[in-house]
């Protein structure tokens, strides 16, 4: 079994092009026969909207549901597939919603973020479709 690789497109600053760099890098990387899931980690939605999903519904869960219970023991945990959407291009992807800001706080440490990735890396591999 391949390890899955992660590679973040990030930069405090906005304006530099990290949505369509992700978003185009999804693309081609799905284009040469990898499997690729886009995860949307900021709070203001940008690569959702840009992958089609404009307003999550109630019924859509997001990264905010999943990562909800490692702030919260009563919340209950959300399958990872119930959150990962299937675009016709072969993008899968993670959208976001703006209710991950009031999280924010929790989400800035280091731990806490170490946290949050190995979830997702956990769920992610070993719920391969």
């Amino acid at each position: 079994m391949n390890e899955c690789k992660i590679v973040a497109v990030l930069n405090r600053k906005g304006g530099v092009c990290k949505t369509t760099t992700t978003h185009n890098l999804g693309v081609a990387l799905v284009q040469r026969g990898y499997r690729v899931l886009l995860v949307d980690c900021d709070t203001q939605r940008n690569l959702s909207i840009s992958l089609g999903l404009n307003r999550p519904d109630e019924e859509c869960y997001t990264l905010c549901e999943l990562l909800q219970p490692l702030i919260d023991v009563e919340v209950d945990e959300v399958d990872i597939q119930n959150c990962i959407h299937h675009l016709e291009n072969g993008v899968d992807f993670i959208p976001n919603k703006q209710a991950l800001s009031t999280v924010e706080k929790q989400i800035s440490t280091l731990d806490f973020r170490r946290e949050c990735s190995c979830t997702v890396r956990k769920q992610a591999t070993e719920n391969k479709r």
